[in-house]
């Protein structure tokens, strides 16, 4: 797409000085599908030309074309540069206080068309849309510099060779600047300059109003550029918890949570250390995952109205988002034996996007533990569902459980199905063929559990058992009839009256099924709080 373009060619512009182009595309895919996937969505400031010039530009009102900035020291957030004289100065106010503003600075006056509806902020301007028209009008003699930290965490900084560590101040390429660029005009030139500076990745751009610049005119760009100042980073920590998100991943698990500048947020989870920066595919750590591993990536849509489904919180991955898709939007589906899940969804008045891959095709034992780590996301403005009562039932951790298996409209109530092999959902239908049973191995055993209202005053048949202290499968039962338990030949059915109500336990033994697992069966039925 034109956005990736954009990027690329001005990393490249930057590659010779900077580092190989062979790694490049790193931070290509990664701006591409983390930001200019989304249509209609605001150009991202620190990786596109249009961007670079179209964004944040919201307070230049109320000035005249030749006023000069006087701020004490021009700093107004982490990035700028040291007042000169002859040198004219603008800012963004981003939309998000983590987000530093980008600068620009020019040694002639910004077009009096780009200061119209600005204003004033710590006595620098602040722009809404980008000094456009000053560019266009560019003079031959004009230069506009751009300056800001296109990447924003708390985590630490990723490898990436496109960003070499660089001391201030910063030099110009020694290269004669380009003359040809997406959105270049005619007879200007460009210099672009990426590092690591003080912890934050930064991109400056030096415009020239001709495509041959001068000595003189160059050493004015280097002059104003050993001005530019970037502020410490503040310490790294492995904490999630920025952009109103917040995770605690439990042992095992790394994590990231950043912000390519003025975009949205997104969160990067795995089984596996995430310090590098994404290969060719948006999930980390694609290519290394393993049979029991797993990624998770969340990332936040800002386009407008997509109608995505609202959710509560706790997050998590059903069957029906198992996917053969792209993430992101990257141009790559799973590899072979790997398993993909994808949601989309809104919570908080914000949308997202959720991806998880595992190394294999999970067991519903992996997908829970990878659905508790997805619990402990937080969302500022985001409802949480009530939390699930407590278990109703004890089963062995390699068990399967189902609650309400049917509407609880039907009567008489389905309280709970469970069995030692992972049954289809839902378990169970009102009357035939119950899908559970069908499903059930002959090694295996299944049971579910129902009550029956009855009225305040019924006192308890003389022929039924109070609910027993220690359940057998030997107690007095009868054989279940096919109209409501078909689906295995040895289906029992049992009766109890239990406070002021009945409960029916329905248990159906495999042919060949093993005496621990009967015996576990006895003790799940045992556990239940009739």
């Amino acid at each position: 797409m034109a956005d990736r373009t954009l990027l690329k060619e001005r990393l490249q512009q930057a590659a010779e000085e900077t580092a190989p182009a062979r790694r490049l595309d790193d931070v290509v895919r990664r701006a591409r599908v983390l930001r200019w996937r989304r249509a209609g969505a605001t150009a991202l400031v620190a990786c596109v030309v249009a961007a670079a010039f179209i964004a944040s530009l919201s307070a230049l009102g109320g000035l005249g074309a030749n006023d000069r900035r006087d701020t004490a020291d021009g700093r107004i957030g982490a990035i700028g540069f040291e007042p000169a004289t002859g040198w004219n100065m603008a800012a963004n106010t981003p939309t998000s206080p983590d987000w530093p503003p980008t600068v620009w600075v020019t040694n002639v006056p910004f077009a009096q068309a780009d200061l119209e509806g600005t204003l004033m902020k710590d006595g620098v301007v602040r722009m809404n849309v980008g000094p456009e028209v000053t560019l266009r009008q560019l003079p031959a003699d004009g230069i506009v510099l751009e300056a800001d930290i296109i990447y924003v965490s708390r985590n630490p900084l990723p490898r990436s060779e496109t960003f070499p560590p660089r001391a201030l101040p910063l030099r110009l390429p020694e290269s004669p600047p380009e003359t040809s660029w997406e959105g270049a005009i005619e007879g200007q030139s460009l210099h672009s300059v990426v590092a690591t500076v003080n912890g934050h990745w930064v991109s400056i751009r030096v415009r020239y109003g001709t495509d041959d610049p001068s000595d003189a005119m160059l050493a004015e760009a280097q002059a104003e550029l050993s001005r530019l100042f970037v502020e410490p980073a503040p310490a790294a920590t492995d904490d999630i918890d920025q952009f109103g998100i917040s995770s605690e991943l439990p042992a095992g698990w790394h994590g990231r949570l950043f912000a390519w500048t003025g975009g949205p947020s997104t969160l990067e989870l795995s089984t596996l250390s995430i310090e590098r920066l994404s290969g060719d595919t948006a999930i980390p750590n694609r290519d290394r995952l393993g049979d029991l591993d797993v990624s998770i990536v969340l990332a936040e849509n800002d386009t407008i109205d997509l109608g995505f489904p609202s959710t509560t919180l706790p997050l998590s991955i059903r069957e029906q988002d198992r996917c053969d898709c792209e993430v992101l939007d990257d141009g790559t589906t799973p590899p072979d034996g790997h398993s993909l899940f994808h949601r989309s969804f809104e919570t908080g008045g914000r949308s997202f996007d959720l991806y998880v891959e595992f190394g294999s095709s999970p067991s519903s034992v992996a997908r829970e533990q990878t659905n508790q780590v997805l619990a402990t996301i937080e969302i500022a403005g985001a409802s949480r569902a009530q939390q699930p009562a407590a278990p109703i039932l004890t089963v062995p951790d390699d068990w399967f459980v189902q609650r309400n298996p049917l509407p609880p409209l039907i009567e008489p109530r389905i309280v709970v199905a469970a069995g030692s092999y992972d049954f289809p959902r839902p378990a169970l239908f009102a009357c035939g063929v119950q899908p559970g049973l069908e499903a059930m191995p002959r090694t295996d055993v299944f049971f579910w559990i129902l009550e029956y209202p009855v009225s305040p005053d019924a006192q308890a048949p003389a022929d039924m058992p109070p609910w027993p202290e220690r359940f057998s499968i030997d107690l007095p039962h009868r054989h279940s009839d096919g109209e409501c338990a078909a689906g295995a030949e040895d289906v029992r059915d049992y009766r109890f009256w239990a406070n002021d109500h009945l409960v029916q336990v329905q248990a159906g033994i495999g042919a060949a099924a093993r005496p621990d697992l009967i015996a576990q069966l006895e003790q799940a039925v045992s556990s239940f709080d009739a």
